[in-house]
């Protein structure tokens, strides 16, 4: 079997059946916490023991001392019909030591503003977004999948 716990941080660990020996040994690998290997995903368990995923640890960037979870960003942005793709990222800044930027493919342009308008209706200020760097421009109707 499988056993899961959320650490304090948030980050979840696991044990059982489905780790082999050679997780415990090697360098590069978490180091083992009470017989539980340290994912780097972060996670909680909602009240039915379902396990919900906010993203990876080493991909969290601290801005002005808050955590800030790229992914949660990424899926509010992904809630729009416009964007066909939204990457977040820590930018360095003098000021707040980083700030999120985030690289959009939309399919239409002139969408900065309904994009912020979207992200304020959902996030607080201090997450807002001061960067961004539109990569390509797609159309629906000329998408072949």
């Amino acid at each position: 079997g499988r056993e899961l716990i959320i650490s304090s941080d948030g980050e979840i660990l696991t044990r059982g059946n489905c780790l082999f020996l050679g997780y415990g040994f090697n360098p590069r690998m978490p180091k083992m916490i009470n017989d539980y290997l340290p994912t780097r995903d972060l996670g909680m368990l909602n009240s039915k023991g379902d396990l919900i995923i906010h993203g990876r640890k080493d991909r969290m960037l601290i801005k002005g001392g808050e955590n800030i979870q790229p992914e949660k960003i990424e899926s509010i942005i992904m809630e729009l019909d416009e964007v066909h793709q939204a990457i977040c990222v820590g930018i360095e800044n003098e000021e707040y030591g980083q700030v999120l930027g985030c690289y959009i493919e939309p399919y239409t342009k002139n969408i900065e503003s309904l994009i912020n308008f979207h992200l304020n209706e959902n996030l607080n200020s201090f997450f807002k977004i001061i960067t961004w760097i539109f990569f390509k421009f797609w159309y629906k109707d000329v998408i072949k999948y």
